[in-house]
């Protein structure tokens, strides 16, 4: 078992880095921490066999075909997950392949070393893939809902345009806390679309931008068909708006961003609710760019906390970020 341990544990680390560029299909069950961890079991097991099989004449061969099965049924159980989470494949596959076949080499090898039957050899590789497991727990390649204010590119003149409209450029992005089962690790769940259009009236009169719902996607299919037929399928637009804006300070009219907080109505579903945003402002003169972000619970619209198959459910506080994007007209 000891050169199990070592073999899984530096199987482990290795998957683990590798990990970290891949598209995990769910950050809470498939995270650097759970992958070392499997990684390390299936070093273990190929310890043991290799152990059991001491005194078979094909020791090697009754080895490399039980881990070949083991690796299989694996493959087999990422393609039927495919079906209810997307990269399941491109993930686990990979991993699987890298852990099996380091496990199955050094298991045996190990043996036949010296610095393997050290008592301290396998306290210390484990407690080093352990390390760096649990360490890196959330980096890599995670969604963000996070949005900025394009760069500012040259000095324009601005002018003193007040009417704008909504432009390519413009996105807006929905965060929320996730769970699948009874798991206790969230993850954020990320959607977003960019089919955003309305326009924006700086003199007094209302603005207003549309989002169109049905649009809206993230990095999970399942994810995504719950929003189009379950949430908004009979009402696929959401309209803000916004009665006045408000006085413009002088920065609007010199180039510099400056913040305000507006207060307007959001229609969903057929009922207008009230919202205030967090504005973030910045005039280029032949752009209008405008970061907004507010947060808002589901029962603040009436809709109810999505929980989809019964297996995933999400947090009351979604996190709303909106960059606009707008023209002069």
């Amino acid at each position: 078992m000891r050169n199990g341990v070592i073999a899984g544990s530096i199987a482990a680390v290795v998957v683990v880095l590798v990990s970290l560029p891949l598209r995990s299909p769910a950050d809470n069950v498939f995270n650097s921490a759970t992958v070392g961890l499997a990684s390390l079991l299936v070093g273990i097991a190929a310890g043991l066999l290799w152990d059991k099989l001491a005194d078979s004449q094909r020791r090697l061969l009754y080895h490399a075909g039980a881990l070949a099965l083991g690796l299989t049924a694996v493959v087999v159980i990422a393609a039927v997950g495919e079906t209810w989470l997307n990269r399941s494949v491109s993930f686990i596959v990979p991993l699987a392949v890298i852990a099996f076949v380091l496990s199955g080499v050094l298991a045996p090898v190990l043996g036949g070393l010296r610095i393997a039957s050290k008592n301290w050899a396998a306290p210390a590789v484990l407690v080093i893939a352990a390390v760096i497991g649990i360490g890196l727990v959330g980096q890599g390649d995670g969604e963000s809902g996070d949005l900025s204010l394009p760069e500012k590119v040259g000095s324009g003149t601005v002018g003193d345009g007040l009417h704008f409209l909504v432009t390519d450029g413009s996105e807006i992005t929905f965060t929320v806390g996730e769970k699948l089962s009874r798991l206790p690790l969230p993850s954020d769940a990320v959607v977003r679309t960019e089919a955003l259009s309305g326009q924006l009236n700086l003199d007094d009169g209302p603005s207003q931008v549309s989002v169109d719902l049905l649009t809206l996607s993230s990095d999970q299919d399942f994810r995504d068909g719950y929003i189009r037929t379950r949430m908004f399928a009979n009402s696929p637009v959401a309209v803000f708006t916004v009665e006045d804006l408000g006085d413009l300070p002088p920065e609007f009219f010199s180039g510099e961003t400056f913040n305000r907080q507006v207060s307007g109505s959001l229609n969903v579903n057929g009922r207008d609710f009230p919202l205030t945003f967090d504005l973030e402002i910045r005039n280029d003169g032949d752009m209008l760019n405008i970061l907004a972000r507010t947060v808002f619970t589901w029962d603040q619209f009436g809709i109810r906390v999505p929980n989809i198959r019964n297996i995933v459910s999400v947090e009351d506080e979604v996190s709303v970020q909106l960059l606009l994007v707008a023209e002069p007209r």
